[in-house]
């Protein structure tokens, strides 16, 4: 995956996703509109014993393959959508890239020192036992707050942000004039 727009020097430090156990739902639910067409059919020919002619099985099996080609289709749609929407932390700033659709993407990226709170929200027993939660980062500027829903591991990616925020509000306050000026 291409990053974007790193500076000279820039280190990523994490990339925070959502939790695979969301993607894991799509999986089974592709299984599953692959899977029962079939079975259902079968299950129906055997419970009324019928006998279907040829032309008929052909258009049902020319059905059947349209079917899965638009159930790939939506896997495909699932996976890009999982894979490609993501934080990315770095040293220096943190880059929010939104994956809507397959063609539509929107980035947004702001430093470090611009953020002025980080919340998690764990919604419900099953955030807490797979450790998700929506990660919220509010900064100063036209574009408040920076949402990533059903985050992985949300607790680590916020100790990695405040870990290097504190380290540079700690370079800014080394390097800051003393006149007053900015």
């Amino acid at each position: 995956m291409k990053l974007h727009a790193l500076e000279p020097g820039e280190r990523v430090l994490a990339e925070v996703r959502h939790h695979w156990i969301f993607f894991s739902l799509e999986l089974i639910a592709v299984i599953f509109l692959v899977a029962f067409p079939p079975i259902a059919i079968y299950s129906l020919i055997k419970f009324w014993q019928l006998a279907l002619p040829e032309n008929v099985i052909a258009l049902g099996m020319f059905i059947y393959l349209v079917w899965l080609l638009l159930v790939w289709i939506y896997f495909f749609v699932a996976w890009t959508d999982y894979y490609l929407d993501v934080l990315i932390v770095t040293d220096r700033k943190i880059i929010d890239i939104d994956q809507k659709g397959i063609f539509h993407r929107e980035v947004a990226s702001f430093r470090l020192e611009r953020i002025q709170n980080i919340g998690i929200e764990t919604p419900g027993i099953f955030s807490t036992i797979f450790d998700y939660g929506h990660l919220r980062l509010e900064t100063a500027g036209e574009q408040k707050t920076f949402e990533l829903r059903n985050a992985a591991n949300p607790y680590v990616a916020k100790d990695i942000i405040m870990a290097e925020c504190e380290k540079n509000k700690a370079i800014f306050q080394h390097h800051k004039p003393t006149d007053g000026t900015y």
